[in-house]
């Protein structure tokens, strides 16, 4: 998912350069669509011309690439593991609070089969509010998680912490809700779900675009979405004290959105190139657009995408010095 940023006044020049990329390139129907065979075929060349307009009109891109299974983990980290109710308040939102927390994740990513994964996502976005269900889940986390290593036997403390404060959650003053994520809506609030890449990566779009200023989104039509999309981003806007607006349009009319398409189809390219997936073709992409990818992944997915990073470097470096260690 991406955004494309430009500053009001250079909105009608970006309008200009997508159609003057549909003219140039005898691109059919009218829409700059990344997954159009015609626009495949010009990948490379169309990515350079937004490239130098970037720089032109100072605009940027922000990307979110997701990992489900990552954004699973991470789930299973913050309700399974190290739940906020039992986190002291000085350490809340802390950076070595985060790290620990990323670092949990990347342990889970590695150690637990697709199937328990399967079957944590079937639970929680289940709605149930099981405490029961939660121990059990837990239980099976910890059975899944025992290698022998000092990290291994760290997460299963952390876990076993969790299970006596869930079945003690009552006396502690908490709800069973408490317990479990809130969910997103979908579909008019007629249906819901726990772990959610796809909202999760637009709202991070929407904090990471900037914290000051009026800004206008303009987002492709999303039916599903939509409410709880600009629900996120009126509690945004309170919240950081900003002039958020938000509005779904048809894409064939906005060329903004075209825009954003296409970079975000080179985009998921180049991320899949970088992890070395099978069947995906190299693509080089400016600075001006790599520089905004945020890889919501492990510590080795971001690193494959962002090689030069010396932070991640570190992290990962850290991590394996965590899992290598023995009792």
């Amino acid at each position: 998912m991406a955004a494309v940023i430009v500053p009001d006044e250079k909105v009608p020049l970006l309008e200009a350069k997508v159609d003057s990329i549909l003219r140039e390139f005898h691109i059919q129907g009218g829409e700059l669509k990344s997954l159009y065979r015609q626009v495949d075929k010009y990948r490379q060349e169309i990515i350079d011309i937004f490239g130098e307009f970037l720089r032109e009109v100072n605009g940027k891109v922000l990307s979110e690439a997701s990992s489900k299974k990552y954004n699973i983990c991470m789930t299973i980290t913050e309700y399974c593991a190290l739940p906020y109710y039992d986190t002291p308040d000085s350490q809340a939102f802390s950076q070595e609070e985060t790290m620990i927390k990323m670092m949990f994740a990347n342990f889970f990513a590695e150690r637990l089969s697709d199937n328990l994964l399967a079957e944590t996502v079937t639970f929680f976005d289940s709605s149930s509010h099981d405490a029961e269900g939660l121990v059990n889940l837990c239980g099976k986390i910890i059975a899944s998680s025992d290698d022998g290593s000092i990290a291994s036997g760290q997460v299963i403390r952390c876990i076993e912490g969790t299970i006596g404060s869930i079945k003690q959650h009552t006396r502690l003053g908490l709800s069973v809700e408490n317990l479990f994520p809130v969910p997103d809506s979908y579909s008019g609030g007629r249906t819901s779900t726990v772990i959610s890449p796809q909202i999760n990566c637009i709202n991070n779009l929407l904090f990471r675009a900037g914290n000051e200023g009026e800004y206008t989104c303009k987002l492709d039509k999303m039916y599903d979405l939509a409410d709880s999309i600009s629900a996120n981003a009126e509690l945004h806007g309170k919240l950081f004290g900003r002039k958020l607006s938000v509005g779904f349009f048809d894409s064939k009319s906005e060329k903004g959105i075209q825009a954003a398409d296409f970079l975000a189809g080179s985009i998921r390219q180049y991320v899949e190139s970088a992890q070395g997936l099978a069947n995906v073709s190299p693509i080089k992409l400016p600075s001006a657009i790599t520089d905004g990818i945020n890889i919501i992944g492990t510590f080795r997915e971001q690193a494959r995408v962002h090689p030069l990073n010396i932070e991640l470097q570190m992290m990962t470096e850290l991590y394996d010095d965590w899992r290598a260690a023995k009792s």
